[in-house]
């Protein structure tokens, strides 16, 4: 494992996104691969905006930042900063639905949610039956 930090950067442009959803909250979702389970720095456009972790799981969890206000019409650049050498798991978007954790994601979202831990716990399963020779 990695001891040092690794820092990712991407550029983009939500001028269209931004338009078709006015006066809507914006929100920031990242999942980073959090082996050293210590905070993910986060920069929008050169402003820190500080240290977060997931509440749900500070290993693999996501989390979701609240940007209305700092996300720009125009080129934007989003920093981040990952302790222990990791980086994103899965991809890194702008929503306008509130970031919850489950049980509060709603009806068909709770379902979702609860189909995708079943699908990781099998294959956690599959991994450990491979390696005791089952």
């Amino acid at each position: 494992m990695a001891e040092g930090s690794a820092f990712w950067r991407a550029g983009f442009d939500p001028t269209a996104w931004l338009q078709k959803n006015a006066g809507k909250e914006v929100y920031l979702i990242l999942n980073p691969d959090n082996w050293a389970w210590r905070p993910t720095t986060i920069w929008l456009n050169g402003i820190n905006l500080g240290e977060h972790m997931s509440k749900v799981n500070p290993l693999f969890g996501p989390f979701g930042l609240k940007l209305t206000g700092l996300v720009k019409p125009g080129p934007n650049q989003l920093c981040f900063s990952v302790a222990g050498g990791g980086g994103p798991l899965g991809p890194v978007f702008l929503t306008t639905t509130r970031p919850q954790a489950y049980p509060y994601l709603g009806k068909l979202r709770n379902a979702q949610y609860v189909d995708v831990m079943e699908w990781r716990l099998a294959a956690l399963n599959s991994l450990v039956t491979d390696a005791v020779g089952y």
